[in-house]
Order: C-alpha cells, then structure tokens, then sequence
C-alpha cells in the first residue's frame, strides 16, 4: 500500500516539474513575442522619423520630393538589414536559452526521481528489516 502511494506521490511530483517546465516555455514564448512587437514598434517610430525628415527636407531645403523619398527609402532599407542580422542573433540567442532550461528542468528531474526512489528504498528496506526482526 506505501509503495503505491510513494509512487503516486512521485507521479504527481514529475507532472508538476512537467508544468513547471511548460510554464517556462510558454514565458519563452511570450518574451519572444513581446520582444518582436517591441522591435516592430521601434522600427515603425524610426520609419516615421525618417519619412518626417523627408519631408522637412522637402519643405525647408527644397530638396525635390522624389529624390528626398529615394534617400528615405534606401535608408529605411540600410536599418532593415541592420535588423536582420541582430534579429536571427537574437533568435538563435533565445532557442539556446531555452534548451538550457529544458535541460535543466529534465535534469532537476531526473536527479529529484532518483532521490525519491532512494528514500523509498531506504523506507521499504527498513520497514522489510523491522517485520523481519520483529
């Protein structure tokens, strides 16, 4: 009866780590996706500082409308691949990261089980030396 409970104990032990983990994939997640609405929400306010700087030169410096948006367009263009690049970095950054933390989870696991079987062990051993010493 101990032994069914000691392992049932130990079963909703691992689901729990199981959550645990899930739990930190699906904050990976997010962060991911808070990170790229952030990096969209920079690139769109410095497209529209690049755009109003077009213009200005337009008004102010008589600078010809259709050279002024060529000069925008191919500097938006610049910090677009800019981005790309630190954009798969960051990518391969966060998939790194979130290896580790599976594979710290699995071994927070792996090393709580054996612990669990060892006090089970331990616990029908001594239980198994009392009634036979009894």
């Amino acid at each position: 009866m101990a032994d069914n409970a000691i392992e049932k104990l130990m079963e909703e032990m691992r689901t729990a780590k199981k959550r645990i983990g899930d739990a930190k994939l699906e904050i990976t997640d997010l962060d991911e996706k808070r990170s790229q609405a952030k990096r969209a929400h920079d690139r769109a306010i410095q497209q529209l500082a690049i755009l109003q700087a077009t213009l200005d030169k337009h008004i102010y410096e008589e600078l010809p409308i259709v050279q002024a948006k060529m000069i925008a367009h191919e500097e938006i263009e610049s910090q677009s691949g800019i981005r790309t690049s630190n954009a798969a970095w960051a990518t391969q950054a966060r998939t790194s990261a979130t290896i580790a933390a599976s594979s710290a989870t699995n071994a927070a696991m792996n090393a709580s089980n054996s612990a669990l079987l060892a006090q089970a062990g331990n616990w029908i051993a001594s239980k198994t030396s009392t009634a036979s010493g009894a």
